[in-house]
């Protein structure tokens, strides 16, 4: 009698064995990891990659995992898309925050750009079909979103899609960004998309974005009296917290 794949995965954890070491040990026991693995989100990044992230500024940047959770930002990425850190589960959803939140009233043509994310997401759940933490990412949005039911049942997929992104911001105006995705290779967390915004050629978004970093960063050394925002990544302690391992 051989143990189960819920047996071993626990072993595996109790121990702190790495991903690689569980899939090995499921092998010994005659068990296919990949079919059986129920893969859970991740919480956060390494440090390294966070520090990516701090020295791409003035560039918005941010790192989601595989349903699209935001793991880990950048300062200018608060600014732009938001502050993260008032934001909990499904909320710091790359799709809900694009459907539901403030970003819809940002996005001109913002009923193309919605369509899109959808087609995306489509694409990307298809390798994760009838996992729970997709369903319930799927139940909330179709019922708080009438636009993403009606879109959710159409066949349309298309896969990720680099591009200019116009957004008209509330506080820091008109922006203009060359969007791009980049694939991260690190097994821990299963599956990262690097996300860089970067300030598009002749706009005045990269002038716009430099000056809201740097007044950010007075009221923060104004208030702490010492380190800024800039030297604490996302205005925080460099110590582990709940969005880095």
């Amino acid at each position: 009698m051989r143990a189960s794949v819920q047996t071993l995965q626990r072993i595996g954890h109790a121990l702190r064995l790495e991903p690689a070491e569980i899939r090995h040990l499921l092998l010994l026991s005659d068990h296919r990891p990949d079919e059986h693995w129920p893969l859970a989100e991740a919480q956060g990044v390494s440090r390294r990659l966070q520090r990516v992230l701090d020295e791409l500024l003035p560039c918005p940047a941010y790192v989601h995992g595989r349903r699209w959770d935001v793991l880990a930002w950048n300062k200018a990425a608060s600014l732009v898309l938001g502050d993260f850190t008032t934001l909990s589960g499904v909320e710091r959803n790359c799709l809900y925050m694009g459907l539901i939140g403030p970003l819809r009233d940002m996005i001109p043509e913002w009923e193309d750009h919605a369509k899109g994310l959808v087609a995306a997401f489509r694409a990307d759940y298809a390798r994760y079909r009838g996992e729970p933490l997709f369903d319930e990412l799927i139940s909330v949005l179709l019922q708080e979103s009438p636009e993403f039911a009606r879109w959710w049942s159409e066949p349309n997929v298309r896969g990720w899609r680099d591009g200019t992104k116009l957004f008209h911001h509330p506080t820091l105006g008109e922006l203009v960004f060359e969007h791009s995705g980049f694939d991260l290779a690190d097994e821990r967390l299963n599956s990262l998309r690097l996300v860089i915004m970067q300030p598009a050629e002749e706009t005045n978004t990269r002038a716009r974005l430099i000056s809201a970093l740097q007044v950010s960063e007075c009221d923060v050394s104004d208030d702490n009296g010492s380190s800024t925002v800039l030297d604490r990544p996302n205005g925080h302690d460099t110590e582990p917290s709940a969005r880095r391992l």
